[in-house]
């Protein structure tokens, strides 16, 4: 089973300045006010991004874009294994009511970070906030608990599996993993996605 693909466009570098950019003008002070946990998020609007070439490559070629944020992995933590929320209307469930895949963009400190995706069967407890929605475990911490079936670094802009149990080893990384990611609109399947990005795929 596959679970990510990385990918590549004429139009990633321009964008990977523009969020740097971003990022130390909004989304860094943003982090700061945060409460710090293991793996903070901080949304953007898809204002910022929806004209850029990127924006308008993604839109082309795949569909609309649903909303964008930025992760960000604490530095020298284990991350939580979690299933990404659903993107609409909430239904609980498992991994057919989430979030079926991303693309992630490296922004910074993503060289030490590890992504891990997990072949255990947990049963998912929701939980929602002002800020996210996500599908969570009461095992999410249990580092011997969880068996690793799959890992990536994320060296180049990736569209990545989200449907499945995965987090981020940032244990060996001295700084905060930063990584934004675009979520598509109508939720569509990685298979569906990883089709369409065919001649893009490295």
């Amino acid at each position: 089973m596959q679970h990510f693909t990385y990918i590549a466009h004429e139009s990633i570098p321009q964008l990977t300045k523009q969020l740097t950019h971003l990022w130390n003008v909004y989304g860094k002070i943003n982090y700061k006010l945060s409460n710090k946990l293991n793996h903070e998020l901080v949304n953007i609007s898809v204002k910022n991004i929806i004209d850029t070439d990127f924006g308008k490559w993604i839109t082309s070629e795949i569909g609309e874009i649903d909303n964008c944020k930025f992760f960000v992995c604490a530095p020298s933590v284990w991350g939580e294994a979690h299933i990404d929320g659903p993107g609409g209307e909430v239904h609980i469930g498992g991994p057919e009511d989430s979030r079926q895949c991303a693309i992630n963009i490296p922004v910074a400190n993503c060289d030490l970070g590890i992504m891990n995706w997990f072949s255990n069967c947990d049963e998912p407890k929701l939980i929602a906030t002002y800020k996210t929605i996500v599908q969570t475990s009461g095992h999410r911490n249990d580092i011997e608990y969880w068996n690793v079936e799959d890992t990536m670094i994320l060296a180049h802009t990736a569209l990545v599996k989200t449907n499945q149990w995965h987090n981020i080893d940032n244990r060996l990384n001295p700084n905060p993993r930063i990584v934004f990611s675009v979520r598509l609109k109508d939720n569509p399947l990685f298979d569906d996605v990883q089709r369409k990005l065919k001649q893009w795929i490295i």
